[in-house]
Protein backbone atom coordinates (compact mmCIF):
# COMPACT_ATOMS: atom_id res chain seq x y z
CA UNK A 1 0.00 0.00 0.00
CA UNK A 2 1.36 3.47 -0.86
CA UNK A 3 1.75 6.24 1.64
CA UNK A 4 2.56 9.19 0.83
CA UNK A 5 3.94 11.86 3.47
CA UNK A 6 4.94 14.37 0.97
CA UNK A 7 5.15 15.30 -2.68
CA UNK A 8 8.78 14.06 -2.65
CA UNK A 9 8.96 10.78 0.21
CA UNK A 10 6.59 7.49 -0.75
CA UNK A 11 7.00 4.62 1.28
CA UNK A 12 5.92 0.92 0.98
CA UNK A 13 5.47 -1.62 3.92
CA UNK A 14 4.85 -4.73 4.03
CA UNK A 15 4.68 -7.79 6.50
CA UNK A 16 5.29 -11.28 6.47
CA UNK A 17 5.75 -13.62 9.11
CA UNK A 18 6.40 -11.15 11.83
CA UNK A 19 9.04 -9.77 9.85
CA UNK A 20 8.56 -6.12 8.37
CA UNK A 21 9.53 -4.75 5.00
CA UNK A 22 9.88 -1.37 4.16
CA UNK A 23 11.18 0.50 0.85
CA UNK A 24 11.30 4.23 0.72
CA UNK A 25 11.41 6.00 -2.39
CA UNK A 26 13.13 9.58 -1.72
CA UNK A 27 13.17 12.34 -4.59
CA UNK A 28 10.32 10.79 -6.05
CA UNK A 29 8.13 12.91 -8.96
CA UNK A 30 4.38 13.85 -8.73
CA UNK A 31 3.42 11.08 -11.43
CA UNK A 32 3.34 8.87 -7.79
CA UNK A 33 0.37 10.10 -6.81
CA UNK A 34 -1.82 9.67 -9.58
CA UNK A 35 -4.37 7.03 -10.57
CA UNK A 36 -1.19 5.50 -12.10
CA UNK A 37 1.13 5.46 -9.55
CA UNK A 38 4.85 4.75 -11.03
CA UNK A 39 7.63 5.24 -9.07
CA UNK A 40 10.60 7.31 -9.82
CA UNK A 41 13.16 9.29 -8.75
CA UNK A 42 16.58 9.97 -7.87
CA UNK A 43 17.32 6.84 -6.14
CA UNK A 44 15.86 4.73 -3.24
CA UNK A 45 16.43 2.82 -0.39
CA UNK A 46 15.06 -1.04 0.53
CA UNK A 47 14.92 -2.14 4.05
CA UNK A 48 14.61 -5.34 3.80
CA UNK A 49 13.79 -7.96 6.77
CA UNK A 50 13.05 -5.32 9.59
CA UNK A 51 12.28 -6.80 12.71
CA UNK A 52 11.37 -4.22 15.70
CA UNK A 53 12.40 -6.28 18.45
CA UNK A 54 16.25 -7.71 16.70
CA UNK A 55 17.00 -3.74 16.72
CA UNK A 56 21.15 -3.88 17.03
CA UNK A 57 21.94 -3.56 20.75
CA UNK A 58 24.12 -0.09 21.39
CA UNK A 59 24.79 2.14 24.54
CA UNK A 60 21.85 4.42 24.62
CA UNK A 61 21.91 8.01 26.04
CA UNK A 62 19.56 7.48 28.96
CA UNK A 63 22.43 5.26 30.10
CA UNK A 64 24.71 8.13 30.35
CA UNK A 65 22.31 9.73 33.11
CA UNK A 66 22.28 8.50 36.70
CA UNK A 67 19.00 8.28 38.58
CA UNK A 68 17.81 9.61 41.66
CA UNK A 69 15.69 6.57 43.45
CA UNK A 70 16.56 6.93 46.96
CA UNK A 71 17.47 9.87 49.39
CA UNK A 72 21.35 8.72 49.82
CA UNK A 73 21.38 9.31 45.79
CA UNK A 74 19.86 13.31 46.16
CA UNK A 75 22.37 13.44 49.02
CA UNK A 76 25.12 12.51 46.68
CA UNK A 77 23.97 14.91 44.23
CA UNK A 78 23.95 17.69 45.73
CA UNK A 79 27.25 17.06 47.22
CA UNK A 80 28.57 16.83 44.19
CA UNK A 81 27.95 20.75 43.20
CA UNK A 82 28.43 22.04 46.00
CA UNK A 83 24.40 22.05 47.10
CA UNK A 84 24.54 24.31 43.94
CA UNK A 85 25.93 27.48 45.73
CA UNK A 86 26.54 29.87 43.47
CA UNK A 87 24.24 28.73 40.81
CA UNK A 88 21.38 29.11 38.16
CA UNK A 89 18.93 27.92 35.98
CA UNK A 90 19.98 28.61 32.52
CA UNK A 91 17.67 26.72 31.11
CA UNK A 92 13.93 25.51 31.44
CA UNK A 93 12.11 23.21 29.26
CA UNK A 94 8.24 22.15 29.95
CA UNK A 95 6.64 19.57 27.29
CA UNK A 96 3.33 17.70 27.73
CA UNK A 97 3.21 14.31 26.10
CA UNK A 98 -0.49 14.89 25.52
CA UNK A 99 -1.48 17.09 22.63
CA UNK A 100 -4.07 18.05 20.10
CA UNK A 101 -3.65 15.93 16.81
CA UNK A 102 -4.36 17.65 13.82
CA UNK A 103 -7.42 16.16 12.83
CA UNK A 104 -8.21 18.24 16.12
CA UNK A 105 -8.93 14.82 18.13
CA UNK A 106 -7.43 15.08 21.37
CA UNK A 107 -4.53 12.65 22.00
CA UNK A 108 -5.28 13.15 26.47
CA UNK A 109 -1.17 11.82 27.23
CA UNK A 110 -1.59 14.08 29.88
CA UNK A 111 2.10 14.10 31.61
CA UNK A 112 4.68 17.00 31.90
CA UNK A 113 8.48 16.35 31.64
CA UNK A 114 10.98 18.62 32.45
CA UNK A 115 14.37 19.31 31.33
CA UNK A 116 16.77 21.80 33.43
CA UNK A 117 20.03 22.80 32.99
CA UNK A 118 21.81 24.50 35.51
CA UNK A 119 25.45 26.41 35.64
CA UNK A 120 27.01 26.95 38.34
CA UNK A 121 30.82 28.93 39.49
CA UNK A 122 31.87 25.41 41.11
CA UNK A 123 32.84 22.47 39.35
CA UNK A 124 31.22 20.80 37.44
CA UNK A 125 30.09 23.90 36.52
CA UNK A 126 26.75 22.65 34.21
CA UNK A 127 24.52 20.02 35.49
CA UNK A 128 21.42 18.29 32.85
CA UNK A 129 18.12 17.63 35.31
CA UNK A 130 15.78 15.57 33.62
CA UNK A 131 11.99 15.37 35.87
CA UNK A 132 9.68 12.71 34.64
CA UNK A 133 6.12 13.26 35.02
CA UNK A 134 6.40 16.14 37.02
CA UNK A 135 3.79 16.45 39.54
CA UNK A 136 4.55 20.36 41.02
CA UNK A 137 5.87 22.96 38.75
CA UNK A 138 7.25 26.64 41.23
CA UNK A 139 8.71 29.35 39.00
CA UNK A 140 8.88 32.30 41.48
CA UNK A 141 11.52 34.59 40.08
CA UNK A 142 14.95 34.13 38.53
CA UNK A 143 17.75 34.91 40.76
CA UNK A 144 20.91 33.40 41.50
CA UNK A 145 20.51 30.50 44.00
CA UNK A 146 22.30 30.17 47.50
CA UNK A 147 21.63 26.88 48.06
CA UNK A 148 19.24 23.66 46.90
CA UNK A 149 17.31 20.95 48.93
CA UNK A 150 15.88 17.59 47.98
CA UNK A 151 13.86 14.97 49.37
CA UNK A 152 12.85 11.14 48.04
CA UNK A 153 9.39 10.40 49.66
CA UNK A 154 7.20 7.32 49.25
CA UNK A 155 3.55 6.25 50.40
CA UNK A 156 2.28 2.96 49.55
CA UNK A 157 -1.60 3.82 50.69
CA UNK A 158 -4.35 4.32 48.89
CA UNK A 159 -1.65 3.83 45.88
CA UNK A 160 2.08 3.54 45.89
CA UNK A 161 4.33 6.29 44.50
CA UNK A 162 7.24 8.11 44.74
CA UNK A 163 7.80 12.06 44.98
CA UNK A 164 11.54 13.36 44.21
CA UNK A 165 11.28 17.31 44.92
CA UNK A 166 14.49 19.59 44.93
CA UNK A 167 13.85 22.95 45.63
CA UNK A 168 16.31 26.05 44.79
CA UNK A 169 16.37 28.75 48.16
CA UNK A 170 13.11 26.81 49.48
CA UNK A 171 10.59 28.60 46.47
CA UNK A 172 12.36 30.19 44.31
CA UNK A 173 12.27 27.15 41.76
CA UNK A 174 10.50 23.95 43.19
CA UNK A 175 10.35 21.10 40.63
CA UNK A 176 8.26 17.57 42.21
CA UNK A 177 8.34 14.61 40.20
CA UNK A 178 8.17 10.45 39.72
CA UNK A 179 11.69 9.97 38.29
CA UNK A 180 14.34 12.03 38.26
CA UNK A 181 17.92 11.88 35.99
CA UNK A 182 20.81 13.71 35.54
CA UNK A 183 24.26 14.58 34.11
CA UNK A 184 27.26 16.43 34.19
CA UNK A 185 27.41 18.88 31.33
CA UNK A 186 30.87 21.10 32.10
CA UNK A 187 31.03 22.78 29.00
CA UNK A 188 27.38 23.60 28.75
CA UNK A 189 28.37 27.20 29.85
CA UNK A 190 27.73 30.83 28.84
CA UNK A 191 24.95 32.47 26.66
CA UNK A 192 24.46 29.66 24.04
CA UNK A 193 21.45 27.65 23.97
CA UNK A 194 22.25 23.60 24.74
CA UNK A 195 18.56 21.44 24.98
CA UNK A 196 17.21 19.88 22.11
CA UNK A 197 13.99 20.12 20.71
CA UNK A 198 12.70 16.51 22.84
CA UNK A 199 13.48 16.11 26.01
CA UNK A 200 15.08 12.70 27.01
CA UNK A 201 12.71 9.63 28.05
CA UNK A 202 13.62 6.53 30.02
CA UNK A 203 10.84 4.98 28.26
CA UNK A 204 11.84 5.85 24.55
CA UNK A 205 11.33 3.20 22.07
CA UNK A 206 14.07 2.67 19.22
CA UNK A 207 14.36 4.54 16.02
CA UNK A 208 16.46 3.33 13.47
CA UNK A 209 18.84 5.55 11.24
CA UNK A 210 17.92 5.25 7.57
CA UNK A 211 19.68 8.05 5.49
CA UNK A 212 21.12 11.16 6.93
CA UNK A 213 18.44 12.75 8.82
CA UNK A 214 15.55 10.00 7.91
CA UNK A 215 14.36 7.53 11.18
CA UNK A 216 11.93 4.72 11.38
CA UNK A 217 9.92 3.96 14.38
CA UNK A 218 10.33 0.58 15.58
CA UNK A 219 6.56 0.83 16.83
CA UNK A 220 4.90 1.55 14.00
CA UNK A 221 7.44 1.74 10.95
CA UNK A 222 6.46 5.21 10.47
CA UNK A 223 9.20 7.28 8.87
CA UNK A 224 10.50 10.93 9.25
CA UNK A 225 12.66 13.13 9.23
CA UNK A 226 14.60 15.09 11.85
CA UNK A 227 17.78 16.60 12.19
CA UNK A 228 21.12 14.12 12.89
CA UNK A 229 22.11 14.87 15.70
CA UNK A 230 18.57 14.95 17.59
CA UNK A 231 18.65 11.37 19.84
CA UNK A 232 15.20 11.93 20.78
CA UNK A 233 12.13 12.46 18.79
CA UNK A 234 8.32 11.43 18.56
CA UNK A 235 7.08 9.54 16.65
CA UNK A 236 4.83 11.66 14.39
CA UNK A 237 2.10 8.64 13.90
CA UNK A 238 2.02 6.80 16.93
CA UNK A 239 2.92 9.58 19.50
CA UNK A 240 5.45 7.30 20.63
CA UNK A 241 9.45 9.07 21.99
CA UNK A 242 12.08 7.26 20.79
CA UNK A 243 15.80 7.01 20.66
CA UNK A 244 17.68 7.11 17.50
CA UNK A 245 20.21 3.64 17.04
Amino acid sequence: MFSPTSVNHISVDSRVAGICCRIIFLGVSRNCLTDKPTISGRYFIFLASYNKNKIPKRRTNMQLYQEIATQPDVDQLLASINSFHDSMAKEIHVINRGCVLPDHVMAPRNQYDIQLLIQSQWPPYAIELVFINVYQFQLNRPQEYWEASGKVERISSPVEKTTIQIAFDHDALVISCERLFYRFRGEWLGYKMYLSSEIPSPVAIPAQNIDGTWRMCSECLNTWEDPANSSFSTCPRCGRITELH
